[in-house]
């Protein structure tokens, strides 16, 4: 299963357009099912075009016009409870609960206007159904591990916890309450009861429409009873929560709000028809902002039920740079819209378009025109047939409650606090707040089962998945089952699953490139170890100069992105291979292909790894030199730690390490590119330096801890060797491909320098680094310089490369040697280190053989 994430409006016009190919996904509408049964929200396809056919003429404009004078009543109740709170203050600040408040009156409003229902939740909290459906809210809104489990095994739901009893009991006030209602109704309907056409005198509410509406049965007695759930839930809410953050858009710009009172109080009376608050032109461009801004649900989700092809309004480049006209989307898939990304899109909004400016819709942008929408070129009520029904009767109760308090009070909001997210809010005449929660503050009667996530369902035993949820081992044995049959993918071929790739790039040098099976594999994760002044940050510079070669001369044609932990990359040495390595040219390569940045902790890392990788590879793409090589220089310096680490380290430290780790893959196979991972060493205190073959536990086909990290930590034929392993050990190697192990010899080498000596400038040398020096000083000319043309003869450094382990060969080593013109292998030997036993497959070495250096 992919998700799709998309702002492209022509692909979201298309997708919610055809609601009978998309719909939206079991999971999601689980819960809602939960709360209403099959009502209008829940239900699809064939059903959904029914039940919308016949609630159309439940929330038509004549309908929500006779509902305006009971908008105005009920803000004009809320205004006076706030009058009197304020008064008790005897002049002093008051915080008022504004989304409590308001939630409670939207409540009074969808019973009365809903289905003739008087709740009186602004002054009574103690009506049965009210409490009834508010039990039913709290249960499937808070999290607890048993209702998470129900949606993977809907049997869970009767068993007989207290959380199912309290629900059950919930349910069955909200349908004996509901039959009642729908009774009543039909008796009223049937006697077709004189209808009060006055302004002020009882309108027709929506289930008396709706029952008149089913007069050929068409919606079934449960199916009516589930529209009652759905107005309550859908009805009040939203749109007390949207009038909340237009007040406090409102607090929040004291100049707007001085504009809008001004536009209010000239109106001459306090009780405004539907025509007249669509009048005020100020009001509606408040309304119109605050559903843009602060739109209550910020996404949805759709799954296309067979293979489906999207239009794009804008070809796209892919990861592999090809050009896509459309998108081809496997049944399954989900398709995220964001509302609130598309309403604040600076592309179609300008470049304020974050910003909450009412004067915008004063001329709205032509942008604009192409969202999809039912209501002022917004996405808040989305579009098609599955566009929000209600939209007109929220508009007029917003602008109803909006015209009444602004009005009245003048909001401010409360400078001690700080707004960290919508979930609430608080107002009073002087300020306006929002109410602070966190995950840590939701109610989960169960904290015992530490379930959030799948994985935490998957980590676990079934044993202890049913000690802590008092689940039958039967029932959590299936919800395994159909968790594992729900995310797992369908099985591929070896050529649809190419999660190692088969290209690869040239190192710069031929020795290297057979050491380990041909050059850098693309699609793979490789580690580069070794002690300081080894090479490795020699080969990581070097690579990202062959990767841009061209196919036919061993390269990719593409570029690299370099991530730094403590200093920025040598430019200098760069440039010096560009100009000496015989295989390197500035036709074929440039330093503008090499992307660098410095990121020092691993927070930063994973976020760059998530976020900022795959941008930079889309505009790589887009240049036609594709990202095809990452470089890591060093992973180990990221998990550094002065002092003894305690175990809650050493378990951030895995987890992080795992988090990366996979960030790596996902990658490597998605981008097609190679990552190279520089690691340090640390010392060995063990003080067993004895080969694998020699010691006992090898003889006795077992392999333990301790062998296990040496065999995959350390190589095992140069000098010293013994003492030096890869810092982050057995756990980091778990995780990658390939580890070379970069050590220096101790030995010299005569050597002929026959690269031209580039010029050099004081100016050069000051920016060599202390490391650069140092290397100098190893490779510095014994002999002096003739006036001869006769190349120079110098002592070099020997270095050696080991494959400790690969997936591509076998473990080997050559010696090699740092030049001006780079990384030059000694001699043709490829010394095996280790041959596998075929009956045991343990390591074992081949006789000592001569080689060159």
């Amino acid at each position: 299963m992919k998700r799709l994430y998309t702002l492209d409006l022509r692909a979201i016009a298309h997708v919610l357009s055809h609601s009978a190919e998309f719909h939206k996904p079991w999971q999601s509408r689980i819960g809602i099912v939960t709360i209403t049964g099959p009502g209008l929200v829940a239900v699809e396809g064939d059903v959904h075009k029914r039940q919308r056919k016949i609630l159309n003429p439940v929330f038509s404009q004549a309908q929500i016009r006779s509902f305006t004078p009971l908008f105005v009543r009920k803000a004009q109740q809320l205004n006076d409870l706030w009058k009197a709170q304020v008064a008790d203050g005897n002049g002093a600040p008051v915080t008022i609960d504004v989304l409590g408040w308001l939630s409670r009156a939207a409540l009074d409003i969808i019973g009365d206007a809903g289905f003739g229902y008087q709740f009186n939740a602004l002054v009574d909290e103690t009506n049965e159904l009210s409490v009834a459906f508010n039990k039913i809210f709290d249960v499937v809104s808070s999290f607890n591990p048993i209702e998470f489990l129900q949606i993977w095994a809907p049997a869970i739901g009767k068993l007989p916890t207290k959380h199912n009893i309290e629900f059950q009991e919930s349910t069955g006030v909200l349908r004996r309450v509901g039959m009642g209602l729908i009774e009543e109704k039909t008796r009223e309907v049937a006697k077709d009861a004189p209808e009060t056409d006055e302004q002020d005198g009882p309108a027709k509410d929506l289930l008396s429409v709706l029952i008149k509406s089913n007069a050929d049965n068409s919606l079934s007695e449960e199916e009516v009873l589930a529209q009652i759930a759905t107005f309550i839930a859908a009805g009040h809410e939203t749109t007390s929560t949207a009038i909340t953050w237009a007040l406090y858009a409102l607090a929040s710009n004291p100049k707007v709000q001085e504009r809008l009172r001004a536009e209010l109080l000239a109106f001459p009376h306090d009780n405004p028809s539907m025509e007249e608050l669509n009048g005020l032109q100020y009001l509606d461009w408040v309304v119109r902002e605050a559903l843009r801004v602060y739109s209550p649900v910020e996404i949805t989700s759709r799954q296309p039920l067979q293979d489906e092809v999207v239009p794009l309004s804008e070809p796209i480049t892919d990861l592999n740079g090809r050009v896509l006209h459309e998108l081809h989307l496997r049944r399954g898939d989900v398709v995220f819209i964001h509302i609130r990304e598309i309403n604040m899109s600076p592309e179609i909004w300008g470049e304020d378009a974050r910003v909450f400016k009412p004067e915008r819709w004063e001329s709205p942008p032509a942008a604009a025109n192409a969202v999809p929408s039912v209501y002022a070129n917004i996405m808040t009520f989305l579009s098609g047939p599955r566009a929000c029904i209600g939209w007109r009767m929220a508009v007029a109760e917003m602008k109803a409650f909006i015209f009444t308090a602004v009005r009245t009070f003048d909001i401010q909001i409360d400078p001690s606090l700080v707004i960290l997210g919508k979930l609430g809010a608080y107002y009073s005449d002087v300020s306006c707040v929002l109410n602070v929660s966190t995950l840590s503050d939701v109610h989960n009667p169960h904290p015992q089962a530490n379930i959030k996530f799948v994985s935490d369902i998957l980590l676990q035993t079934a044993e202890e998945i049913s000690r802590r949820t008092q689940l039958g081992k039967d029932d959590v044995e299936r919800i395994f089952d159909l968790i594992s049959e729900e995310i797992l993918d369908p099985p591929k071929t070896v050529f649809e699953d190419r999660s190692l790739g088969s290209e690869s790039f040239t190192t710069g040098d031929e020795g290297i490139d057979n050491l380990i099976g041909g050059g850098i594999r693309l699609g793979s994760v490789w580690e580069i170890a070794g002690e300081g002044a080894a090479g490795k940050t020699q080969l990581a510079l070097q690579l990202c100069l062959t990767v841009q070669l061209p196919v036919e001369l061993g390269g990719r044609g593409g570029s690299s992105c370099y991530i730094a932990s403590s200093s920025v990359i040598a430019t200098p040495r760069l440039e010096e291979l560009l100009g000496l390595h015989p295989q390197l040219s500035s036709a074929a390569c440039s330093l503008d292909h090499i992307h660098t940045c410095l990121v020092d902790n691993t927070k930063a890392l994973t976020y760059y790894l998530r976020e900022e990788v795959p941008q930079l590879a889309q505009r790589c793409a887009a240049i036609e030199k594709p990202l095809k090589l990452l470089v890591i220089d060093s992973i180990g310096s990221f998990f550094q730690w002065t002092g003894k680490a305690d175990t809650r380290q050493l378990v951030d430290r895995s987890k992080a390490l795992a988090e990366v780790s996979s960030l790596l893959h996902n990658l490597v196979s998605s981008l097609q590119l190679a990552a190279v991972i520089i690691n340090d060493v640390t010392a060995v205190f063990d003080g067993d330096g004895g080969t694998p073959n020699a010691n006992p536990a090898f003889d006795r086909h077992e392999l333990i801890y301790r062998e296990q990290a040496r065999w995959f930590n350390r190589p095992d034929d140069t000098f010293l060797d013994e003492k030096k392993e890869a810092s982050l050990g057995l756990v980091w190697a778990n995780q990658i491909n390939v580890r070379l192990f970069l050590t220096r010899t101790g030995r010299m080498k005569e050597w002929i320098d026959d690269a031209p000596k580039a010029a050099s400038t004081t100016g050069e040398e000051m920016e060599r680094s202390a490391k650069r020096r140092r290397l100098d000083e190893i490779n510095r000319t014994l002999n002096s310089l003739s006036s001869s043309s006769k190349p120079a003869r110098t002592s070099i450094l020997l270095r050696r490369i080991d494959v400790v382990f690969s997936a591509f060969g076998p473990p080997q080593s050559i010696d090699f040697v740092i030049t001006r013109a780079g990384i030059r292998t000694v001699g043709s030997n490829i010394r095996r280190t280790y041959q596998p036993r075929s009956e045991d497959i343990m390591p074992m070495h081949e006789s000592e053989e001569d080689y060159d250096g």
